[in-house]
């Protein structure tokens, strides 16, 4: 297992089809389950064998994010239109990793 996220030999993998009106709380549900399941499958190998598993043909690929970049996307802008807030908060508004869709606005002071 490598210390970091997204690294590593790859020796599973779950797809799962993403439905058009999924949000980010959605979709770490249904990546959970496909994790759980993952584990299930393959329990029985970690428990039962010294040397590590057979990797796949398989490389990490993507950008990787952070709770920085996340917040980030959760900041809507003061000129927002009605229909992208909406969506905004649908997407976002479920106060995942302790981060909510948020609004800043700065005054000048005097």
């Amino acid at each position: 297992m490598a210390a970091r996220v997204d690294e590593g030999p790859i020796v599973g993998v779950q797809t799962f089809r993403i439905p058009p009106d999924a949000c980010v709380a959605s979709l770490e549900g249904m990546a959970y389950a496909r994790l759980c399941y993952l584990f299930w499958t393959l329990a029985p190998s970690l428990a039962a064998r010294r040397e590590p598993l057979p990797r796949l043909p398989l490389r990490w690929s993507g950008i990787k994010t952070t709770r920085r970049d996340y917040a980030a996307i959760c900041g809507i802008p003061l000129n927002i239109p009605r229909d992208e807030l909406d969506h905004h908060i649908a997407e976002f508004g479920e106060y995942y990793l302790t981060i909510a869709p948020t609004i800043h606005q700065h005054v000048a002071c005097q």
